[in-house]
Order: C-alpha cells, then structure tokens, then sequence
C-alpha cells in the first residue's frame, strides 16, 4: 500500500498538515492579538484616524507604550563638593581581627601524614608474614610514594610510627637509624649501585 505513494504526495502531505498545525495554533494563542490588529486596520481607513502613528493603540500593545522622556542631561544630578574637614567621619565600630593565614603545605602534608600513617598500619600486618628483606624493600616503596615528607618535620614522627608498628604487631625488629637509611632518594640510591 504505502509503495503506491509517490513521494511528492508524502511530502505534500506533510507540508499541508504541518501548515494546518501552525495557522490553528497561531489562531489559538494569538487570537486577542490579530483580531485587535484586523480591528485596527478597519479603523485606520477611516477618517477618524489620526497622523500621528506613535499614539496608535497598536503600538502601545504590542510594542508597549512609547513615553517621551526629558533629555538625559536634565536627569544628573548636579555635583557637589564638600571640604574633607566638613565630613564627619566615624571610627569603625568593631576592631577587625587579624585573619590567620592556614599554610596549605602544611595543611597538605598533615593529610598526608594520616594516609601514610594508615598505609604503615596496613603494612606492619602484612610484612608478619614476609621475610626480614621484604619488608624493608615494602616499606622503602612506600616511603618513596612519600617524597614530599623528606627533610620535613614530620619526618622523625614517619620514622618512629614505622619502628612502633613494628614492635606492636612482633615483626622484624628494625632500629631507628636503619629505618632513617630508607628516606634515601630512590635517584641517589640507584646512582650509588652503577
């Protein structure tokens, strides 16, 4: 059935019904409007109307009214000068307090802090079950995720929290000055062995 349709029908088709669809939603929802404007139009052919167009009701509805305003210069208001000794002039009433400037590296480095104070943790319980080289080489890739901690002030606490964790969960004991040798820079570390 449908191949007995030419295209040219289809598309006149659709172009008259889409035509109909505009003109009766046009109709509905502009009718105040167009008959006011027909309205106008039968009354503009008469006599009654006059030359001048801007007072037409036409314009004043669908364009808004115009209004005829003084000219911008009359609308400024005129400057005046007063003398610095005329002006009284209040202290302010509150005393502003310093503002405390939060140094972000530091706020950073405590955030820091935590996440590899949590990692050590982690790794104290995993290391039980390793051997003595595992872990230092854990721990070494660990702290080397961490190179914003070497040379800083949380360094010491890093240190202690690692040997402390160590001796809770009874693995390898390592002393303090073993565990400072692992803040080493990988880059140093490796330039050393060639």
């Amino acid at each position: 059935m449908l191949e007995s349709i030419s295209w040219q029908e289809f598309l006149t088709t659709v172009a008259f019904i889409l035509g109909c669809y505009y003109a009766i939603t046009t109709l509905l929802l502009y009718s105040r409007e167009i008959t006011f404007i027909f309205k106008q139009g039968k009354s503009s052919t008469s006599l009654d109307t006059k030359a001048d167009q801007t007072d037409s009701p036409v314009s004043h509805n669908l364009m808004g009214g115009v209004r005829y305003e003084k000219s911008r210069l009359q609308e400024v208001p005129r400057e005046e000068t007063t003398v610095a000794d005329a002006l009284d002039v209040a202290p302010p009433m509150d005393v502003e307090e310093p503002v405390n400037v939060i140094d972000l590296q530091e706020e950073l480095l405590t955030n820091d802090l935590v996440s590899i104070k949590d990692e050590i943790t982690s790794l104290a319980e995993i290391i039980k079950l390793g051997t003595k080289e595992e872990a230092i080489s854990l721990f070494k890739t660990l702290l080397s995720n961490y190179p914003q901690f070497i040379g800083a002030t949380f360094q010491p606490q890093i240190s202690q929290f690692i040997y402390h964790s160590c001796i809770d969960t009874n693995t390898h004991q390592f002393d303090l000055h073993e565990i400072n040798s692992w803040w080493t820079d990988p880059e140093t570390d490796s330039n050393n062995h060639q």
